[in-house]
């Protein structure tokens, strides 16, 4: 699933070059963030942290254009990769930015995690799998059978493109039989990547990295 700009948050504001550090945290307690974007003309700038706006030479400072950190999103990005880069960088905000860099707004936690936990059905039982396919082998109608044919059924089922190449396919089915349907995809040479149930992670090399999504998702 794609951004859209339905998730850009339009209550948090950004900053110019001419604002002050106070400023800065007056705006970052007023909408509890700890990061704003910094734009100029409609340009993404960078975003700048409440440890910058403490670290200026006074309050007040104007912060001017020489910051450097400039994480973004664009609207073409996976709701995982905006994920990716909030928590790998301990963002409470994301700038959204165009092709040509033109400012979109921000995606917050609160929005993406929401919109992530809708799509995967983290709030209904059952189990959740990624496996890995190339794209020349991946059938929907084909998933869809080897789970029916443990007597579950699929809840949801998302695809998103990964590193190697192949395709790594989020799978939600109605049962908490984790196992038995892992052994299943096994069978028809599905690489199961990861495997959670409501009873646990079944594939104990995996959870620490369940833990991290599944926090974010039910904070």
């Amino acid at each position: 699933m794609n951004l859209t700009k339905e998730l850009l948050s339009v209550e948090i504001p950004s900053l110019s070059p001419s604002d002050t550090g106070e400023t800065v945290l007056s705006l970052m307690e007023e909408h509890k963030v700890g990061h704003l974007a910094l734009v100029e003309n409609g340009k993404y700038l960078c975003l700048v942290s409440e440890r910058d706006a403490y670290r200026m030479e006074t309050p007040e400072s104007e912060l001017g254009r020489a910051w450097y950190f400039a994480p973004s999103v664009k609207i073409s990005d996976t709701l995982l990769d905006a994920l990716d880069r909030m928590t790998s960088n301990n963002l409470s905000v994301l700038p959204a930015v165009s092709e040509e860099n033109d400012y979109l707004g921000v995606v917050s936690q609160s929005h993406i995690l929401k919109a992530l936990s809708d799509l995967l059905g983290t709030d209904k039982p059952g189990s959740i799998f990624v496996i890995e396919v190339s794209q020349e082998d991946f059938l929907a109608s084909e998933i869809a059978r080897i789970v029916e044919s443990n007597n579950a059924q699929l809840v949801n089922l998302y695809t998103y493109a990964s590193t190697s190449g192949n395709l790594q396919v989020a799978i939600k089915v109605n049962v908490d039989d984790a196992e038995q349907i892992a052994r299943s995809f096994e069978r028809f040479n599905l690489k199961v990547l990861m495997t959670f149930s409501s009873q646990g992670v079944v594939d104990e090399v995996a959870q620490e990295r369940w833990q991290e999504l599944f926090y974010y998702i039910n904070m």
